[in-house]
């Protein structure tokens, strides 16, 4: 996978993880979170890092390691947050002591919220394009078929208003897997500070669901104790 360059310097959350652990077992405790990892190699480079981009989102996760030592980095916290249990529940397993410390770029919050920006906004024109597709009908057809009067954007959603429609009816699933994404970031934010925020969610999804990128950011900025 080739990686454009202001992917490769966005700021990075990072977890580490320190104990008595082999190059080999590392490389196991990465591929029990990241399943399609292949098998560690004895002549696996010890110095190579690990980088992959998320297809969804376009997050991304940087995973290096040698004995005793291992770095997990990414710009969205829930990774790290997954990663944390992954690594805790395998080295339980091993009976290996792994003590882990998280340092969190406040950057990385509006940097991730952004990678999602343009398809909420994408979901919300949506909603729009749907309900004025009959009225661009009705008035085409009260103008005898002529449509020169209209601007560029509506003879393009009438054009496409079949395939609109047709990506309106996933809208539902679409609006809810990025409202999880969204909330996960927000609970596991806080949950690396110790701070249990289940109870702010509902107001949470509310913002997401009446989507202004500002409001959001302010509820991520909000000092919740």
């Amino acid at each position: 996978v080739a990686f454009r360059d202001d992917e490769m310097q966005r700021d990075l959350n990072v977890l580490t993880l320190r104990g008595s652990f082999s190059v080999n077992v590392a490389h196991e405790w990465m591929r029990a979170c990241l399943p399609e990892i292949p098998p560690y190699q004895e002549n696996e480079d010890p110095n190579k890092a690990w980088t992959f981009r998320n297809v969804f989102t376009g997050s991304i996760l940087r995973v290096s390691y040698q004995k005793d030592l291992m770095y997990v980095e990414s710009d969205n916290i829930s990774t790290l947050a997954i990663f944390k249990e992954c690594v805790s529940r395998e080295s339980m397993r091993r009976r290996v002591h792994v003590s882990d410390s998280v340092e969190v770029k406040e950057s990385t919050i509006p940097g991730f919220l952004g990678l999602l920006h343009n398809r909420l906004q994408h979901l919300l024109a949506l909603s729009r394009q749907v309900e004025i597709i009959e009225a661009l009908k009705e008035v085409s057809t009260s103008e005898g078929g002529d449509s020169s009067w209209m601007s560029a954007e509506y003879l393009a959603i009438l054009k496409n208003a079949d395939a609109i429609r047709a990506e309106h009816k996933q809208r539902p699933m679409l609006m809810n897997y990025l409202a999880g994404i969204i909330t996960d970031l927000f609970v596991d934010r806080h949950k690396l500070r110790g701070i249990d925020v289940r109870h702010k969610i509902p107001e949470l999804q509310g913002l997401i669901h009446d989507y202004n990128f500002d409001a959001l950011l302010s509820a991520f900025a909000e000092h919740i104790e």
